[in-house]
């Protein structure tokens, strides 16, 4: 498994990619150097979609993969022991992917298990003020929080990781 800061290596790597492509282009480099940054810049990418796809999504505490299994419908065809597996998967750092897969099988409901990792895979946000926070959820549902339950306070909305973390 690859870890936060080689994650973060593999990010600065890409960046100094796609730097280097701007650069060229913008010096008006002859058309090798364009097509080289361009092939670097498509295999950045797709390496980068692989190994977020192999890493466990920090947002998916046990709480969130309960409730997105109730919420859902999921683990409906799956034993007491198996549901305890799940959650046994999640905190020895199992990947989306892994647990989408466990999810499917014991699910009947017609998700497919790239649905089910796109569910778990997202981010979660949470409206901040003065420090506290005062809702967890998925970006629409934190906006509409904001907008309808407290219109009048001043909130930020920030990204949700057990921890705050400032919104770039």
């Amino acid at each position: 498994m690859i870890t936060a800061s080689r994650m973060k290596d593999i990010e600065k790597g890409m960046d100094f990619g796609r730097k280097a492509e701007y650069e060229l282009k913008k010096a008006g480099e002859d058309k090798g150097w364009e097509i080289l940054a361009e092939g670097y810049r498509k295999t950045a990418d797709e390496l980068l979609i692989e190994v977020r796809k192999n890493q466990p999504n920090p947002d998916l505490t046990r709480d969130r993969l309960y409730t997105l299994c109730n919420k859902y419908g999921w683990f409906t065809c799956g034993s007491v022991n198996q549901y305890q597996k799940l959650f046994d998967m999640r905190d020895a750092g199992a990947t989306t992917h892994e647990l989408a897969v466990m999810i499917w099988i014991c699910s009947d409901d017609g998700w497919t298990v790239e649905d089910i990792q796109k569910a778990l895979d997202e981010r979660m946000y949470c409206a901040v003020q003065d420090g506290e926070i005062y809702y967890i959820g998925v970006y629409e549902d934190v906006e509409r929080y904001i907008s309808e339950v407290v219109p009048e306070a001043a909130f930020e909305i920030c990204e949700y990781a057990g921890q705050i973390r400032k919104e770039a």
